[in-house]
């Protein structure tokens, strides 16, 4: 052995030995030491989601605010805030009505993390909700413009699904759409949210379905409803006389200021011309909108117009009145002798058949005529679609002024119609309506 250690090979292989282990020792000492930083760790406080039914349970009661409390790289946590993938929640759909304790799941965390919820259950409530369908109550807020009016609102749909726990629907009273119209000078079309009261007038918080409704308010202008009358033109050929005249629509309602539809007393409709009627007819006519009016209800009319061949009557001992008689004078009779009136008329028969004395008016009005002899036109009133024949009548009369004794001669200081003193006034007959 000793012959061997001194051998020349031996000392090569410890010396070559010996070498590489000062190599590791020295090397081993030079590598640089990595310190690990300790993980992080975060305290949040989170409200739970929720997951359950929602066509068939309400959430009465919520779960509590949660700690949790996460644990990991700087790095992972600081991306984890950013991208805010994590959820906290808890799962209620395989649950039914009641009170339950329930725990509290995560996801969406990195898997180097570690996450810690407390308390790890929270305690809901799951109520059976019932649907009622409610009509929807219109309430106007505020008015029009001046002189408009608001007619009755229409609401689609009108029938709303109000939906909650037994409990609360028992409580619900009404559900309202509240309308602002103030000022609104036109119709008002729009979309209004509903609002769920209690039967005490308190409002609600429930679900309705839908939230919002269509809602239609007719704004009219000041309007007035009259007769309304066919504006006939010109003269009926020779021998035909109208028999009757037939209106879908005997009334019209006229919308416009104040100031325009006040006092109106009728409405003048569409325009007819006679001139060539020979037969009967049926017009389809729209209604004039005259000016200063915005409408009309309706806006069409048809009007039939019968006719028949003209024929005459004689009508007698048809009483004249004397209007607007002053006092100091009094009024003689020259011709006709008395005050009675014969005339002529023409018409169709199917009119003249049913016609008296008694349905003629006539009168003669002496408040401008002087002490005198006159000869004063005859005004007429006469049942529509009749009309005298030849000139309009007139009569002679004498006025005396009782308070001087004497009587003026004929024409004498008269600025009225005398006879053989100028024109006398137009006749005055009945006008077709």
């Amino acid at each position: 052995m000793d012959k061997w250690i001194q051998s020349k090979t031996a000392i090569q292989l410890i010396s070559l030995f010996l070498a590489v282990i000062l190599w590791f020792v020295v090397n081993y000492n030079q590598r640089p030491v990595t310190e690990i930083a300790p993980p992080s760790t975060t305290r949040v406080e989170i409200t739970p989601k929720v997951f359950y039914d929602e066509e068939r349970y309400k959430l009465t009661k919520r779960p509590d605010n949660v700690i949790v409390n996460i644990q990991g790289k700087s790095s992972l946590l600081n991306t984890l805030w950013l991208s805010k993938t994590y959820e906290v929640y808890v799962d209620l759909t395989p649950y039914k009505e009641g009170t339950h304790n329930v725990p509290v799941l995560v996801r969406g965390f990195p898997r180097n993390v570690t996450v810690d919820v407390i308390p790890n259950e929270v305690s809901v409530t799951l109520e059976a909700i019932q649907r009622k369908e409610i009509t929807v109550e219109p309430q106007l807020i505020g008015k029009p413009a001046d002189g408009f009016k608001a007619g009755e609102p229409t609401i689609n749909p009108n029938g709303v699904l109000v939906i909650a726990p037994d409990g609360e629907l028992a409580k619900v009273g009404s559900v309202k759409a509240f309308i602002n119209i103030e000022g609104v000078d036109k119709p008002f079309k729009g979309n209004v949210a509903l609002k769920v009261f209690d039967k005490n007038g308190k409002e609600m918080d429930v679900d309705v379905n839908p939230a919002v409704v269509e809602v239609n308010v007719p704004i009219t202008s000041p309007f007035i409803k009259v007769p309304l009358k066919i504006d006939f033109i010109n003269e009926l050929p020779e021998g035909i006389s109208i028999a009757s005249v037939t209106q879908n629509f005997n009334e019209v309602t006229v919308y416009g200021p104040k100031d325009v539809v006040g006092n109106m007393e009728y409405y003048l409709g569409p325009r007819i011309d006679l001139s060539t009627m020979k037969e009967d007819r049926t017009y389809d006519l729209r209604i004039p909108l005259r000016e200063g009016l915005t409408m009309t209800d309706p806006e069409f009319i048809e009007v039939k117009v019968d006719v028949e061949a003209s024929d005459e009557l004689i009508l007698s001992d048809i009483p004249i009145k004397i209007i607007n008689t002053i006092e100091a004078n009094k009024v003689e009779w020259v011709e006709p002798p008395e005050d009675m009136l014969e005339i002529t008329i023409i018409g169709a028969p199917s009119i003249l058949k049913d016609l008296a004395s008694e349905d003629i008016q006539a009168s003669i009005d002496v408040s401008r005529l002087p002490a005198g002899n006159h000869t004063v036109s005859v005004q007429l009133s006469m049942p529509n679609y009749v009309r005298v024949k030849g000139e309009n009548p007139s009569v002679k009369i004498k006025v005396v002024d009782s308070t001087v004794g004497t009587q003026g001669t004929e024409g004498e200081g008269n600025p009225s119609p005398i006879e053989g003193n100028g024109p006398s006034p137009e006749p005055q007959e009945s006008t077709m309506n």
